[in-house]
């Protein structure tokens, strides 16, 4: 190879951080011109849809919207930055490319969980890039390590309201006044489940013999096993089902019990357990019982490590995020009377 095609390659390879091009917060009505180029955007925003739409770990739509936008915004932005994306081709390339882009991102005022659902985005996009070219074996996990990039699950930065005991049991006794699609819900909550992993847990997965519920976790694409609650035997179990949570309406009768209910359906009815406490305008969310897990398994002392598991998370330092509750009766400050008024 010659010096100038040496040098061509080492240009190629490089990106210079200076004068990075800013992020388009609104990309409805960018100009034509950015849309082609040095990257045909419509084309590739396609392809990856198509992707989406066999993947199995992306079944909701919301995502699909979410990705494609925030995907849609990275390849405007590449661009702007003269970058086409068909020069990755090794993983080094791309790791320069998502770095330079953190960097434009910690540029704007976008909220650490915005951040991290937009790297989240291209790098989804990156997996369908990998499925079209596996020739070129890029490492995606050193293109996106959490050593150099906002990562982690954005639900862990979202301000959610942090329940307290008496929430909790408030919860629990409207959850267990209502139906057994209730109580089952509000049990799978109690473990930190998600919506989605609730929602289609089979009767398949119950374990009589050994008193356990195998779980099926859809971000890890794992198992964890649960025990079985003390109240759960195999008389109020209908073996005609297909999933143990499902809808009574009359509108879902033909496909009661055959299909998973949706994640609204199970926000529903957490709103209606809270409508018959006295915290009916405190903002609960599903995340709200998720954090309620975590913390009282961290008053409790159980490990990082251990909740993580449980909890389905790949790294314990999700827990901290969860889990982080400042308690005031514990506070030596407030203990000592360290602050004069």
């Amino acid at each position: 190879m010659s010096d100038n095609n040496e040098l061509d390659r080492i240009k190629e390879n490089t990106i210079n951080l200076d004068n990075l091009p800013s992020i388009d917060n609104d990309v409805s009505n960018v100009p034509a011109k950015l849309l082609t180029g040095f990257n045909n955007v419509e084309d590739l925003l396609k392809g990856f849809y198509s992707y989406m739409a066999i993947s199995k770990r992306i079944t909701s739509e919301n995502t699909k919207r979410t990705y494609l936008s925030n995907v849609k915004q990275f390849l405007i932005w590449c661009n702007k930055l003269q970058f086409a994306v068909k020069r990755v081709d090794k993983t080094l390339v791309l790791r320069n490319l998502i770095i330079t882009y953190e960097k434009a991102l910690s540029s704007t005022d976008l909220a650490q969980n915005s951040k991290a659902i937009k790297q989240a985005s291209v790098r989804k996009f990156f997996e369908y890039y990998e499925f079209l070219h596996p020739e070129y074996n890029i490492d995606l996990r050193k293109c996106f390590s959490s050593d150099f990039i906002t990562t982690g699950d954005p639900n862990a930065y979202k301000r959610v309201t942090r329940i307290n005991a008496e929430v909790f049991n408030a919860l629990m006794e409207a959850a267990y006044s209502e139906d057994i699609n209730s109580k089952w819900i509000f049990y799978f909550f109690c473990w930190g489940l998600r919506r989605s992993e609730i929602s289609t847990v089979k009767v398949s997965d119950l374990d009589f013999l050994n008193k356990e519920i195998n779980i099926f976790q859809h971000k890890q694409g794992t198992n964890k096993r649960i025990p079985m609650p003390d109240w759960c035997n195999e008389s109020i179990i209908n073996r005609a089902d297909v999933y143990i949570i499902h809808n009574n309406s009359k509108r879902s009768n033909k496909t009661k019990g055959k299909v998973p209910v949706t994640d609204q359906f199970i926000y529903t009815k957490l709103l209606s357990w809270r409508a018959k406490t006295d915290f009916k305008t405190v903002p609960i969310t599903p995340h709200s019982m998720r954090r309620y897990f975590v913390s009282a398994l961290l008053k409790q002392g159980a490990s990082d490590s251990n909740i993580a598991r449980l909890g389905g998370w790949a790294s314990p330092m999700m827990v901290s995020r969860y889990g982080y509750d400042i308690n005031l009766q514990n506070n030596p400050i407030i203990l000592n009377n360290q602050v004069k008024y």
